[in-house]
């Protein structure tokens, strides 16, 4: 099952963006201002962010290393800043931002929620060192998405993280099926650069349809 409800008309073309950073770019900045009303986040509808931080705060990060509410949190391409709200209401102090989109991040600042908001970042291109291996745990929600990121981009992902700390992703599941991104982590895995800790399969994600969840730890 993976339709769940209708589709969003600006879902539904955010889909069809064929993962062109240029598209997406000002597709995201004539969105921001009404994104969270059309995709159902200030209703039920969306539950990705929802799911995601259930998802992580049920590991057993004590033994993982990456427990306490002030560990370093890195949302990339946190849009709205969805993320970083769910994670605040979950307890953590220390969340950072970053987004291809300006006009999301302006959006984000007005949650209060975040340490540092950048926009202008792609998460395609190689990491400043301020970014480079700098966060405890990356959530990547919304990012590894039809007509969005490649799953090659997972690599990029993982440099942010400090060796031993925790990529948390979500895909929605018609992306996972269809766009090779299994084949990726096993690729990481067996050149020891990601070991999959955690997984979550066919759980909320939006009205329209399902997700999965995955944390990685980084080596």
């Amino acid at each position: 099952m993976g339709e769940l409800g209708e589709i969003d008309p600006h879902i539904a073309q955010a889909l069809e963006l064929g993962g062109d950073a240029e598209k997406i770019l000002a597709y995201y900045e004539d969105w921001a201002e009404d994104y969270d009303l059309d995709v159902g986040a200030l209703g039920d509808d969306y539950q990705a962010t929802t799911t995601m931080v259930r998802f992580f705060t049920g590991l057993d990060l004590e033994t993982l290393g990456v427990d306490g509410y002030d560990i370093t949190i890195l949302d990339a391409g946190c849009g709205t800043g969805l993320v970083g709200l769910a994670l605040a209401d979950a307890g953590y102090t220390v969340i950072d931002g970053v987004d291809l989109s300006p006009g999301m991040v302006e959006q984000a600042k007005r949650r209060g929620v975040y340490r540092e908001l950048v926009g202008g970042f792609d998460l395609a291109d190689p990491p400043d060192e301020r970014w480079r291996q700098g966060a405890d745990v990356v959530f990547v929600c919304g990012v590894f998405t039809v007509g969005h990121a490649p799953p090659e981009l997972v690599e990029a992902c993982a440099q942010l993280v400090r060796p031993g700390g925790l990529l948390v992703i979500t895909t929605r599941k018609a992306y996972f099926d269809e766009s090779g991104y299994q084949a990726q982590i096993e690729r990481l895995d067996r050149q020891g650069r990601l070991r999959v800790v955690a997984e979550l399969m066919d759980a909320p994600y939006t009205g329209d349809s399902l997700g999965h969840f995955f944390a990685y730890e980084v080596r």
